[in-house]
């Protein structure tokens, strides 16, 4: 019995320049081939998802700059493709599904993980993905072309994070645990994420509440950002680089 996931999978790509990769040899041969490369690594639900695919899809009939090769892997079809190509990292949090890997010749130029794609439309996508093959899918890399990158929006450098603390406008929620809250924390007066606080936001808070969400790197800071973002929330910010490195 065919899986419903293999018929959604043939009508998205049939007639396409895709290459589905399912066996571990085709994955090798992929990373083989001389030239500009993107592999899509495909997901099946969730937001991420949903807006990942078409863009993928769409993105083969741009014209003008665009990679040489197009590749995808659906990880729980093509287990064995996604298993050989998860070694080709040393920090598994570098694959993603969905996600988007840009290869010139061997060499690994970027990567769009999940967490980022969760932050976009479908424009914003497009947009971010474009601006991608016209820096590094070329003959050359282009240096005058600058990444549209989507969390760009939302981040918040520390100046201005400052600034909105000491007027009292915005809330100031801490993403990190409640350890290294103690060890450091430049915003005495902000709220430590946990999961009542969700639950409470979630059910209770307006969706145009202003919010600056910050952590120790960066990460869970942004991960909030998409979260919340899914949930309907439009003034959102994350902190620049997190407050690993602030000491008030």
């Amino acid at each position: 019995m065919e899986n419903p996931y293999e018929a959604e999978l043939s009508a998205w790509y049939s007639g396409t320049a895709v290459q589905q990769l399912k066996k571990a040899e085709e994955v090798e041969n992929f990373f083989e081939k001389e030239g500009t490369k993107v592999l899509f690594i495909d997901a099946s639900c969730g937001c991420a998802g949903e807006t990942a695919r078409p863009v993928f899809i769409e993105s083969l009939k741009k014209n003008g700059v665009k990679p040489d090769f197009f590749a995808s892997i659906f990880p729980s079809l093509q287990e064995e493709a996604f298993e050989c190509f998860k070694e080709y990292f040393l920090d598994w949090r570098d694959v993603t599904s969905p996600g988007f890997y840009f290869y010139r010749g061997h060499q690994l130029a970027y990567k769009i993980l999940d967490s980022e794609i969760e932050l976009c439309n479908e424009t914003s996508l497009r947009d971010y993905i474009y601006s991608l093959y016209e820096k590094y899918m070329g003959s050359s890399i282009n240096e005058a072309i600058s990444i549209k990158e989507p969390r760009s929006e939302f981040s918040i450098s520390h100046r201005e994070a400052d600034v909105l603390y000491k007027e009292g406008s915005v809330v100031f929620i801490d993403c990190r645990s409640q350890e290294e809250r103690e060890e450091n924390n430049p915003y005495k007066n902000s709220k430590l994420l946990t999961s009542e606080l969700v639950g409470e936001m979630i059910e209770t808070w307006s969706r145009d509440t202003k919010i600056v969400f910050y952590c120790a790197h960066g990460v869970r800071s942004m991960n909030a950002v998409s979260y919340f973002q899914q949930n309907g929330f439009t003034q959102l910010k994350s902190l620049e680089k997190g407050v690993e490195l602030i000491h008030y």
